[in-house]
């Protein structure tokens, strides 16, 4: 690049004669919108065509698409995610809750030590079958109709189904059973809490 044309490129040495025509304001060259630009190829350092203002909202309005149409595909990425982990949640703990019906379905058919052999050796260490059959006995649970399940959570080997069970009388207990992997790897019921009724005192620190 010769001297005198990096001097016009910079602003420093600039002339000549403005000629153009237009009918209107998009016609207009460039040199129209300057008041220092005689010839835009040689007195611009950047080439920028300032008549294809159409084009440039256009690529503008482009730009802003590509931006909207980003988002949703970050949003659609986060909802796959949360549908996926949900998805995973209900095939790990799919077992604890196939355990579950098999084990109300065995009380409700009064067949009580079927039912006891589907917990640990923990939970048989802990309690009877004697002790087991009053307790689902006392609590109407051989009554069982169906069941919801509307927690589930899973840590390695130990899991528990949180939801409410039904009875034939129409009548809802909440309930949350936990699980635990035998040796066997099969999931086995550690232990059983029924939500019970009525006030309950709160202990105080002294």
């Amino acid at each position: 690049m010769k001297v005198i044309d990096f001097l016009r490129k910079i602003g420093i040495l600039r002339y000549g004669v403005k000629k153009y025509k237009y009918t209107s304001a998009k016609d207009m060259s460039a040199e129209a919108f300057m008041d220092d630009v005689y010839d835009a190829k040689k007195d611009l350092l950047f080439s920028k065509d300032y008549n294809k203002k159409e084009d440039n909202q256009k690529n503008e309005n482009k730009n802003q698409k590509k931006g909207v149409s980003m988002w949703k595909k970050i949003l659609g990425g986060f909802v796959v995610f949360i549908l996926l982990l949900v998805a995973l949640v209900m095939w790990a703990t799919s077992g604890m809750s196939d355990v579950a019906n098999e084990f109300f379905i065995d009380v409700k058919n009064k067949h009580y030590s079927d039912a006891y052999n589907l917990t640990s050796s923990d939970f048989k260490g802990s309690t009877s079958l004697d002790v087991f059959t009053k307790f689902i006995q006392s609590n109407k649970l051989d009554e069982y109709k169906d069941s919801s399940w509307s927690e589930r959570s899973i840590n390695g080997k130990v899991g528990t189904l949180k939801g409410v069970i039904t009875l034939k009388n129409g009548d809802n207990i909440p309930i949350a059973v936990q699980f635990v992997k035998s040796s066997s790897d099969e999931w086995k019921i550690l232990g059983i809490q029924k939500e019970s009724a009525g006030v309950k005192e709160i202990d105080k620190e002294k």
